[in-house]
């Protein structure tokens, strides 16, 4: 077993250097956005790749959306708190920064072409975002057995599937790949909807971990260039992969 001990510092110091945003390529933390999709009982998430060169609206809808049903693992780096949904006034997507400890850290929330909405501590604030159309997240970080970085965004109850399951995997978590190997159906009242499941699997092999430590330092860097800001340090020092 290959224990992976967390440290984002480095990443978070070079961010608040002077002058050092020009010098830092700017990545896309994530290839992926995936986000659990109740209904088909899958992950969902738009894939690039398959709209390249396509200019047709309906055909790029059709190819884009892309599915990735169970069984599915993945290693998880770092996770985050932030809020994403719909503005109707605005007619655009609501979203957030990604912070590490949503009852102390204030977020800013924004929709695409509303611009600014309202900002400070979740808890406090919390009434209006859900009046505005936004909902609370868990940002997840992460790679696939394939070496494709990606994030998770998990919202309602999946929230709490997630919460239960790290709290009771304690470290392993952060050792050992997580499956979601099925979905379990819940009811209330007339409202159905699905959870995915998730479990521990194995732990990495010296292959495996070599791939995860590579992703995870892209990562990294994407993550640095993006949030050059004390708020994420808290999260971002989780980072420090090491075999």
């Amino acid at each position: 077993m290959f224990h992976r001990i967390l440290n984002f510092y480095t990443m978070a110091r070079i961010s608040h250097e002077p002058n050092n945003e020009r010098n830092v390529k700017r990545l896309k933390p994530a290839k992926y956005y995936m986000e659990w999709d109740s209904g088909n009982k899958c992950l969902k998430y738009w894939d690039n790749d398959a709209v390249e060169g396509i200019e047709d609206n309906d055909e790029r809808q059709e190819k884009g959306n892309a599915q990735q049903h169970v069984p599915f693992k993945f290693s998880m780096f770092c996770e985050f708190s932030t809020i994403k949904g719909w503005h109707s006034e605005s007619g655009s997507k609501i979203y957030s920064n990604e912070v590490a400890y949503i009852s102390s850290q204030p977020v800013t929330v924004s929709s695409f072409k509303g611009g600014k909405l309202i900002e400070g501590i979740y808890s406090e604030i919390k009434p209006k975002v859900l009046s505005l159309g936004g909902k609370f997240h868990k940002s997840v970080y992460g790679v696939t057995d394939n070496g494709t970085p990606i994030n998770l965004a998990f919202k309602g109850s999946v929230v709490s599937a997630w919460s239960d399951f790290v709290k009771e995997s304690g470290e392993e978590v952060y050792n050992k790949w997580i499956h979601i190997d099925s979905f379990k159906e819940m009811k209330k009242g007339n409202i159905e909807w699905t959870v995915p499941v998730f479990s521990l699997g194995k732990p990495f092999t010296a292959k495996e971990n070599e791939m995860i430590v590579s992703v995870s330092h892209d990562t990294k860097n994407a993550l640095a260039s993006r949030d050059a800001n004390k708020e994420a340090e808290a999260v971002l020092a989780q980072m420090d992969l090491s075999i």
